[in-house]
């Protein structure tokens, strides 16, 4: 039976996987929005809702440090298990502009996480607040600016 639900979760996802790439397409198209801040903002935050909500599950049942290693490693996957599989299908063209402020509030964003854990080892409210609020002003200059 587990099985089942299983190969019934895989078809699911695969089902949502097509819907969710034909409608971001579509939205990019039709706001005249480049797909790279569709990609950034909506596919984004769609795709991590799962890893949300098991994550606040895991910090809420008085596991935070499994919220943690599902974060750390849903980070890990995207970079070289989904980057990877994607650069082996072709190459991928990056604009200038991803250089300029994509790719630096990544790196900003990380920096802030490692010093965050540095410095006492233990993540904070306030913390999660900054990382929120970066988070917040980098999707208002995509949106805005871009």
């Amino acid at each position: 039976m587990n099985v089942l639900f299983i190969l019934l979760g895989l078809l699911l996802l695969i089902a949502g996987g097509n819907w969710l790439l034909k409608s971001a397409v579509a939205l990019s198209l039709q706001l005249n929005i480049p797909r790279i801040i569709v990609g950034m903002t909506v596919v984004s935050f769609a795709t991590s809702a799962p890893e949300l909500i098991v994550s606040v599950r895991a910090a809420l049942d008085g596991f935070p440090d499994l919220a943690l290693g599902n974060v750390i490693g849903s980070n890990i996957a995207n970079l070289g298990l989904v980057l990877g599989i994607i650069l082996m299908i072709g190459p991928i063209d990056v604009r200038k502009a991803f250089y300029v402020t994509d790719w630096p509030v990544m790196m900003v964003a990380s920096i802030l996480f490692f010093f965050f854990i540095y410095f006492d080892g233990v993540l904070q409210e306030y913390e999660g607040a900054l990382m929120l609020g970066t988070l917040f002003l980098f999707l208002v200059y995509l949106l805005r600016y871009q």
